[in-house]
């Protein structure tokens, strides 16, 4: 399904910024990005204009940070906790089901 994927060639670059900048400073950056797509996600939810290009701008950024942190804590068991997560997800889908939860809820 959902699985994180790291080339050779990215696996060498993460380590590089880590080896380079050090694990804090990637952790940092990580922050950051999450921080900053959450703000544009809060500009999706206003309708801002320049809403969607700054919320795939941050999606691209929190996505490499987070394959570099998967990198850093290994890809592998970072895989493991996908599995898990959208187990969980499809028992909740079928549980909302049961129940008559449908459509997207403003």
């Amino acid at each position: 399904m959902l699985k994180i994927e790291v080339t050779e060639e990215f696996e060498k670059l993460a380590r590089e910024c880590i080896d380079v900048w050090g694990v804090k400073d990637q952790i940092s950056v990580a922050q950051e990005e999450c921080a900053e797509f959450l703000v544009a996600s809060s500009h999706l939810r206003r309708k801002r204009p320049t809403a969607i290009e700054e919320a795939i701008e941050e999606t691209a950024d929190c996505l490499v940070v987070m394959h570099e942190m998967a990198v850093l804590l290994g890809v592998d068991k970072v895989n493991e906790v996908i599995d898990s997560k959208l187990n969980r997800v499809k028992q909740r889908l079928s549980k909302a089901r049961q129940e008559g939860k449908h459509g997207i809820q403003d």
